[in-house]
């Protein structure tokens, strides 16, 4: 398969494009000024062969897929290269390798609980009201909590200390924090999820029962557990009691 980007990708397309480039067996990229944004990523999957295929030139549009989702009950990736004229036979979920990846040294978090409250649309977020009553609850498990979303998202409901913000790091040093950090991941479907199911983290996702539950999260992994909640009456102590059921599961 042969790639042209022709879209900056936010974070949660990048990911969804290496995901898509690891369904298949070869994959080369046409020169592209949105490549850059791929790069961080790229260096952290398996290697995989680079050179040239024989089929036909790709441009990976987003914008188009976006848009059909809303109407479709088959997982993104697969919306994704339909409305791109590629043909999958199957999604393979995404692997990721850090050990040989030029990442940035850091100092390794104190091993903790990552939240990831912001999804991938608007439709798949909480209020800030019922995330304050979900940090409560995982900081009674006695480590520290994190709170991991796009540069300069914050979430002030949850009283996090500023060191505890993690939104503001490079996304390689975000990945090496997912990677390092984290015994368990709680949030919405989104970019930060993806990237913890790819480095098979123990995960509870929440997400709204009028979505397709495999639209944003199609993975199929024992330690990926999904809160699916009535999002035309939120009742918060379900939500918590549900959360509590699942961590006790993994």
């Amino acid at each position: 398969m042969l790639l042209n980007i022709t879209e900056r990708p936010n974070t949660w397309e990048a990911v969804a494009t290496c995901q898509l480039i690891q369904s298949f067996d070869s994959v080369a990229f046409s020169d592209s000024a949105h490549l850059k944004e791929l790069a961080w990523l790229l260096d952290a999957m398996p290697a995989m062969r680079r050179e040239d295929p024989t089929a036909p030139l790709h441009a990976l549009q987003y914008a188009t897929a976006y848009r059909a989702i809303e109407y479709s009950t088959e997982p993104y990736i697969e919306v994704l290269a339909k409305t791109n004229n590629i043909k999958i036979a199957e999604i393979r979920n995404l692997e990721l390798t850090m050990d040989h990846a030029p990442y940035p040294q850091m100092a390794e978090l104190p091993y903790g609980i990552i939240a990831c409250p912001y999804g991938t649309t608007a439709g798949l977020n909480l209020s800030h009201e019922v995330w304050s009553h979900i940090i409560r609850l995982l900081r009674t498990y006695g480590l520290p909590v994190y709170m991991l979303g796009e540069k300069g998202q914050r979430l002030d409901a949850g009283s996090f200390l500023e060191d505890e913000i993690l939104s503001n790091l490079t996304n390689a040093e975000k990945l090496r924090c997912i990677q390092t950090g984290s015994t368990l991941i709680v949030g919405a479907p989104n970019a930060w999820t993806w990237l913890g199911a790819a480095l098979h983290k123990k995960m509870v996702i929440l997400q709204p029962d009028v979505i397709p539950t495999r639209r944003w999260f199609w993975q199929d992994d024992p330690d990926i557990m999904h809160l699916v909640y009535e999002s035309a009456q939120i009742q918060i102590p379900l939500i918590l009691t549900g959360i509590r059921q699942l961590i006790q599961k993994l």
